[in-house]
């Protein structure tokens, strides 16, 4: 199967075609007569239904109907399609079309970012519920420590997306009212894995999201850390 997606990532190069992609994919099935001639036109429209044509053709993060979504794995994506996440406050760290995602859903956002130009491109589409800030990157510096700064009214959910990923969840844990749901993104890699500890040692529960997402042509992991009575009642 992973060897069949691969090629289907190759094929889609030619994604502003799809004319030509869906040649590609018959040659594909003449060299790979073990594969059903149907399975390239079934993934085909999985993937855009997914949204993930879509996200490949804007080299962005996106849904089918062209709407900015988190570059989280689509199993998560689906998870909190599920949810009802009105009400909520969030903080992220890291920014983009997460956060305008985020700004439809939930009540309000704070969104701490460490590149300039990316802030001012995206402050630019920001909604009036969306409190974007821009820290330098110093490591357990203003970056990482800017979730404490917003203590007037507990966070429900704080997003871990953005750079010094370990920093950022020391700094939610030094928060006098924690959130009861950390979404840590990319939570394969295991040079976080003193974060991933931080959180379970404080009383965290933890569930992967594992699977392909939008843009990349590979799986990832999305995790949720989570308190028994939780806002995204898991």
């Amino acid at each position: 199967m992973l060897g069949a997606m691969r090629n289907f990532v190759k094929a889609t190069k030619l994604i502003d075609r799809i004319p030509k992609i869906e040649q590609k994919l018959d040659l594909l099935l003449w060299e790979t007569p073990d594969i059903p001639r149907d399975f390239f036109p079934k993934l085909i429209e999985s993937a855009r239904q997914m949204g993930w044509l879509e996200s490949a053709k804007q080299h962005k993060p996106m849904t089918a109907d062209g709407e900015p979504c988190p570059w989280y794995t689509y199993p998560m994506l689906h998870f909190l399609g599920t949810r009802h996440l009105g009400g909520l406050r969030v903080f992220e760290y890291g920014s983009g079309n997460s956060t305008l995602w985020w700004s439809r859903k939930a009540t309000s956002v704070v969104s701490v970012e460490h590149d300039r130009a990316w802030f001012e491109m995206i402050s630019r589409k920001t909604p009036d519920n969306v409190a974007y800030v821009y820290r330098e990157l110093v490591p357990g510096g203003d970056y990482s420590t800017e979730v404490t700064r917003h203590q007037g009214a507990p966070f429900d959910v704080v997003v871990i997306d953005g750079r010094d990923r370990v920093n950022c969840a020391r700094a939610t844990m030094n928060l006098k009212a924690r959130p009861s749901a950390i979404i840590w993104d990319n939570s394969e890699r295991e040079r976080y894995q003193e974060g991933y500890d931080l959180l379970t040692n404080s009383g965290y529960r933890r569930i992967d999201f594992d699977g392909f997402g939008p843009v990349n042509g590979r799986p990832w992991r999305t995790s949720v850390f989570y308190t028994p009575d939780n806002c995204l009642k898991i």
